[in-house]
């Protein structure tokens, strides 16, 4: 489902990150990240969703220079016909998938194309550490 998912919004001009891997393991090992239902997170698991996606959304929307400029590597940056990039993405962690072109044109002979990257893992915050960055006053 989750490449299906992928192939759908990349065509559609949108980008994807896998997180269900990123975030699982800090999920299954500290209960503080559900809310009280114990089914929707908790402010602290929004945080790390939201601390998950914001490389993707930032470059996206062009408010932080590329990774390169802010002396960060990509760990992989290639592209593949938008079936391949989804299944390979749905399998592996923080993988985001995005529309691109090759030599001008946006699709090849097996369909549209898509770029994979995979960033370095981002800092997921405790708890804790959420709660208090929420508490934080910014002077104005």
């Amino acid at each position: 489902m989750a490449a299906a998912q992928t192939v759908a919004v990349v065509e559609a001009g949108g980008r994807t990150v896998s997180l269900g891997s990123i975030l699982g393991p800090t999920f299954a090992r500290d209960r503080a990240m559900f809310g009280a239902d114990e089914f929707h997170p908790s402010a602290a698991g929004y945080a790390a969703a939201a601390a998950s996606l914001l490389p993707s959304i930032a470059d996206a929307i062009g408010v932080w220079p590329p990774a390169a400029d802010r002396g960060l590597r990509l760990r992989r940056d290639t592209v593949r016909p938008v079936a391949q990039a989804a299944a390979r993405a749905a399998g592996r962690t923080g993988t985001e998938v995005q529309p691109t072109e090759v030599g001008g044109r946006e699709s090849g002979p097996r369909g549209p194309w898509a770029r994979l990257r995979r960033r370095r893992p981002v800092d997921i915050p405790t708890p804790e550490q959420a709660d208090e960055a929420g508490r934080t006053v910014v002077p104005t």
